[in-house]
């Protein structure tokens, strides 16, 4: 019987010891790693929630390098590689992100490494772990494509052309960005007058600075030029492939969160004189944002728009603004009856 029940002690402690050498679960390289010993220029790298990005480091700066998927071993090998897919929503829009389709990543002797490409030469990059923080600025989400990106969607758009010494086409357009992760960067307006046959009098195209992922914006203007009156006016809202971004902290800003409040019209010599106040309801400092007018008639069809704006917005600043509408007046103006103002940071 003692005899028995010292086998089975023995047993549990190899298991035991068995269990201690595997390390009590799989290989995790979750964390933190960088090149050690460091020159002025050295790459770092943070992994987190099956996403790895590797970084070049200068002068105190964090500049991405490369965003893929990371594949977690299922046990506690010595060695492990797997080959990355790059997330090129992130590298399409960083200085010095990487342009391959894939990277092969390696792991053996606590050393993580990896090759790059520099003045046409090969050579490969050693990481270690560290207890220096790399993670700030770091999204956790990676589509690896431009899958669900989506295409500007125009809302609502409506316009009055205005007839003089030159024709002045007055605009207003309801922009949505349906990607829920991804902002849309610097998308592109483009307003066409066109003559009865379909040819183009005139072409005026404008980026503006972004859509926050899922958001719905307003933008409207007064578009000048010297011609004949349209038969037609087309506007249009296009996005490039490379010209999207994940939606982080300090992205784009909501269309709610620069607050106008105390709207008010008057003529001035004539013509249109808004004024009012906002809010700046966010972290982020704004050199400039731009102020919306848009116009809609009795109905609450848009019928035009103009711009102006307001500098120097600090983080919960509240500003007073004015916008005049130039090209409008009693006689020579946009007939509407209801007007909105809306903020867009720019």
């Amino acid at each position: 019987m003692k005899k028995t029940v010292i086998v089975l002690i023995a047993a549990v402690m190899l298991v035991a010891a068995a269990s201690c050498g595997s390390g009590g679960g799989p290989l995790d390289l979750t964390g933190n790693w960088e090149e050690s010993p460091q020159n002025e220029l050295y790459m770092s790298a943070h992994i987190e929630e099956g996403v790895i990005e590797v970084y070049w480091m200068f002068d105190g700066e964090k500049i991405l390098y490369w965003a893929g998927t990371y594949d977690p071993p299922r046990d506690n090998p010595k060695e492990y590689s797997w080959v990355s897919k790059n997330d090129k929503v992130k590298t399409g829009n960083a200085m010095m992100g990487s342009t391959k389709d894939t990277k092969e990543f390696s792991y053996s002797n606590d050393t993580l490494t990896f090759e790059i490409s520099q003045n046409g030469e090969l050579s490969t990059v050693e990481l270690k772990r560290t207890d220096t923080d790399y993670s700030e600025g770091f999204i956790p989400s990676v589509s690896g494509t431009l899958e669900d990106k989506g295409s500007p969607e125009i809302v609502d758009s409506g316009y009055t052309v205005l007839e003089g010494v030159n024709t002045v086409i007055s605009y207003g357009v309801v922009i949505r960005n349906p990607s829920p992760d991804l902002a849309m960067m610097r998308p592109v307006i483009t307003v066409r007058a066109l003559a009865e046959k379909g040819y183009v009098l005139h072409e005026y195209t404008l980026a503006i600075a972004a859509i926050a992922a899922g958001d719905t914006i307003f933008f409207g203007q007064d578009v000048s030029y010297t011609g004949p009156v349209p038969a037609k006016v087309e506007i249009t809202v296009t996005n490039e492939d490379k010209d999207f971004m994940y939606q982080a902290d300090n992205g784009p800003v909501y269309l709610k969160d620069l607050a106008i409040r105390n709207t008010f019209m008057k003529l001035q010599d004539g013509m249109p004189f808004f004024t009012g106040d906002i809010t700046n309801n966010t972290q982020k400092y704004m050199d400039n944002v731009m102020l919306v007018v848009i116009y809609y008639d009795a109905d609450g069809s848009i019928v035009g728009g103009t711009l102006g704006s307001v500098r120097d917005l600090a983080p919960g600043q509240n500003a007073e603004f004015e916008v005049i509408d130039y090209y409008s007046d009693e006689d020579y103006g946009v007939d509407f009856s209801t007007f909105q103002i809306y903020g867009l940071e720019w």
